[in-house]
């Protein structure tokens, strides 16, 4: 049996074990990690607050509306590249036929920090414009299959699970403005649907 000056406290483990609690800790509940930080003081000198505010999702967050407190939120999130948020605004570009550049960038940026959802829809939008961007898609959202299902999936079977989605078919070359064209039911299958709440309401 250990004494008790041999036990370990909280304040013994490296500050970076104790950071990387509180970020992963923010992704779950975001208030909890603020008010974890905020009644403890150890947690408070070592927890970095910009790291909570890079991974957090606000539809675990409890606004009234589109509240100056939200706001102040979601503009902390942009700052910080927050990829959840940044692929919402780029959806809401999207979807609102905003500046093409723009939506596109974001949605690159996002992909490319590892967002699975960012990288699904942009490989759909390769796809849309056209053979020549088709090999290219498909690599893409292979790629994105395999991390989300743990698994190897072949380009036939994402082409089959695209048209299947029928968002697009993958076969034709069209416009974004002809095939680009989702559906209530086919953003269920994402759970893009919920994700997109805080930008519809």
């Amino acid at each position: 049996m250990q004494s008790r000056n041999q036990r370990k406290s909280l304040t013994d483990m490296p500050l970076e074990v104790m950071e990387k609690i509180i970020v992963d800790f923010g992704k779950i509940s975001a208030v909890k990690a603020f008010r974890m930080k905020s009644v403890c003081r150890f947690f408070n000198e070592v927890g970095k607050t910009d790291e909570v505010y890079k991974h957090m999702e606000l539809d675990r967050l409890r606004f009234r509306g589109w509240s100056d407190q939200k706001h102040a939120v979601v503009n902390k999130c942009i700052e910080m590249r927050n990829p959840n948020i940044l692929f919402r605004n780029g959806l809401m570009k999207l979807f609102f036929l905003e500046s093409e550049h723009e939506r596109k960038t974001m949605l690159e940026e996002t992909s490319a920090l590892g967002h699975l959802d960012s990288t699904f829809v942009l490989g759909t939008m390769l796809m849309a414009e056209g053979r020549h961007r088709k090999q290219e898609a498909l690599d893409m959202l292979n790629n994105a299959y395999c991390r989300a299902k743990g698994l190897c999936g072949s380009g036939y079977e994402v082409e089959s699970l695209w048209k299947w989605f029928g968002v697009v078919s993958p076969s034709r070359g069209l416009g974004i403005d002809q095939g680009f064209r989702f559906q209530a039911s086919r953003l269920d299958t994402w759970g893009l649907r919920a994700k997109l709440g805080f930008i519809l309401r």
